[in-house]
């Protein structure tokens, strides 16, 4: 693509327009989970007074987890992001973008059953419990079949849409 036929976002924010489009998809999932999250818990919510400074809260911590999961990559656009590299750079943010989405997926799939069972959202705790396996998968299968079945087919599900809808960005997207 020529940089002329280019969208005007993608000649204004060259090689870091993809990088927003991964923020700002993963702003959406976040606050929709959140808002989901806030619905289906409402009566603790209001109990607190606070909902509308949780929503505000979330968003910003949302955006620092986002800003954190996309510094390498920041990090990496002006030694990667050029003509000569522009294929590998392409390759690294489809690779990063759908893998850091497939995360935060997962994650807020997993928080309603996690916040059953442990009263909040999944924590340090979940990963290191990961270090038991066989431990986790009776727990998970004897008591989370349902939240685990839609949780593996709604994940596979981002993987497939977050690549398609990347590949797009970046193809529209024309080397520095």
């Amino acid at each position: 693509m020529s940089t002329a036929a280019a969208p005007l976002s993608a000649r204004v924010l060259g090689p870091y327009r993809p990088l927003l489009a991964i923020i700002l998809a993963g702003l959406a999932i976040l606050s929709l989970s959140r808002l989901g999250l806030l619905l289906w818990q409402w009566e603790r919510v209001d109990a607190t007074g606070i909902a509308a400074t949780a929503l505000l809260q979330g968003i910003r911590v949302d955006l620092i987890q986002l800003g954190l999961l996309l510094t390498p990559l920041v990090l990496l656009a002006p030694l990667l992001a050029h003509r000569l590299l522009w294929n590998s750079w392409r390759r690294l943010v489809l690779l990063w973008g759908v893998c850091s989405l497939t995360v935060l997926v997962f994650m807020e799939l997993a928080t309603p059953a996690y916040l059953l069972e442990y009263d909040m959202r999944p924590e340090r705790l979940f990963i290191e419990y990961l270090a038991y396996p066989q431990e986790v998968m009776a727990m998970i299968w004897g008591g989370f079949r349902l939240p685990l079945f839609a949780a593996l087919g709604l994940t596979g599900l981002t993987i497939w849409l977050s690549t398609r809808w990347l590949r797009g960005v970046l193809t529209n997207t024309p080397p520095t």
